[in-house]
């Protein structure tokens, strides 16, 4: 009964619960039952397989992140240096915020109405600027850690099926012992 951690957790919080009857602090404990939705990740073996998959690809993603960083970098003291006189400054102002402003493009969020339009009024050629950004930063970064994510799927799919095929061999084996002694025992009947 106690073996299983998620019955650990629910007798903890129930446990707290009755302790902390009368507390505000009961309405919180009550609040972390919801994490009991998590357990659907450890029921579901796809879904068990895409955690898996994103836990494999963090130290892929980690380094992936730090080229992002350092695009970003560049694009800011390029935004800000291009850019920070233009009309309206709060989007290439200083070096921060460059940063915000280069993750909204970045989200794509209304960067074309909202920044890129203002600015390519006064900047005709800022086009190269954004369009660049965009297609190093948001395209091939994202498809990098997609990449990555999917990679690392397919290689807990060949994992499993790898094992299905052993554990089928292992019930061709046994079928093929036990059709041995089913034989074996014919004969011993046979004899006596």
């Amino acid at each position: 009964m106690f073996t299983n951690g998620w019955n650990i957790f629910d007798f903890i919080i129930v446990l707290g619960s009755l302790i902390l009857y009368n507390t505000p602090f009961v309405s919180v404990l009550r609040i972390f039952r919801v994490l009991r939705v998590f357990r659907t990740i450890t029921t579901i073996p796809t879904l068990r397989r895409i955690v898996s998959a994103l836990f494999m690809a963090i130290p892929t993603i980690s380094s992936v992140l730090i080229i992002m960083t350092i695009i970003f970098y560049v694009y800011a003291i390029l935004g800000t240096s291009f850019f920070g006189e233009i009309s309206p400054p709060e989007y290439f102002g200083d070096i921060f915020l460059s940063f915000v402003t280069l993750f909204q493009i970045f989200t794509l969020e209304s960067w074309a109405s909202g920044i890129f339009r203002p600015i390519f009024i006064e900047e005709p050629l800022s086009w190269i600027y954004f369009i660049t950004f965009i297609v190093i930063a948001t395209f091939i970064m994202i498809n990098l850690i997609v990449g990555e994510i999917v990679n690392n799927a397919q290689k807990i799919s060949d994992d499993i099926e790898e094992e299905t095929k052993e554990i089928k061999e292992d019930t061709s084996e046994i079928s093929e012992l036990r059709k041995e002694i089913r034989e074996i025992k014919e004969m011993l009947q046979k004899q006596s």
